[in-house]
C-alpha cells in the first residue's frame, strides 16, 4: 500500500491498495438490514464498565464540519462535543440528499466538500 495519497480525479486506488486494505479489513460484505431503533438503542453509555467492543460496527466513521459522524445500514448517529445530539440515530438521507444507502467511508475535504463512498 502507498504511504501517503496525491488527491486526482477520477478517484480511485491501485489493485495492491485494494488487496491490501482486504488484508487487513477482510473481503467486501454484503449490506446488513437496517437496525432496529429503540429509545434504548439511543443511549451510548454502557450500564456497566464492560463494552461489548465484538457487537458494535459501523461502515464509516467521519469528522465533518467538526462534528464526529458513524454510519450504519443508512443511518448516522452525530456526536458534537462528545454527546449524542438529540435525535439520532437517523437516516442520513435526512442530512445529505442522494447518499448511498450503505457508506463505506466518508470524509471532509480541504475545500469544504463531503465526499461518500459506497462499494469500489
Amino acid at each position: 500500500m502507498s504511504p501517503f495519497y496525491t488527491f486526482r480525479y477520477p478517484l480511485s486506488l491501485s489493485t495492491d491498495d485494494k488487496q491490501g486494505i482486504q488484508y487487513l479489513y477482510g473481503a467486501p460484505q454484503a449490506p446488513t438490514l437496517a437496525p432496529t431503533i429503540t429509545p434504548e438503542s439511543r443511549q451510548l453509555e454502557p450500564e456497566s464498565n464492560e463494552i461489548p467492543y465484538s457487537e458494535v460496527y459501523f461502515d464509516a466513521v467521519s469528522t465533518i464540519r467538526g462534528e464526529l459522524f458513524f454510519f450504519r445500514s443508512g443511518y448516522v448517529w452525530r456526536l458534537r462535543g462528545g454527546k449524542l445530539q438529540s435525535g439520532y440515530p437517523a437516516l442520513a438521507s435526512r442530512h445529505w440528499n442522494g447518499i448511498p444507502e450503505s457508506v463505506d467511508a466518508a470524509l471532509e475535504d480541504s475545500v469544504g466538500n463531503i465526499w461518500f463512498f459506497h462499494g469500489k
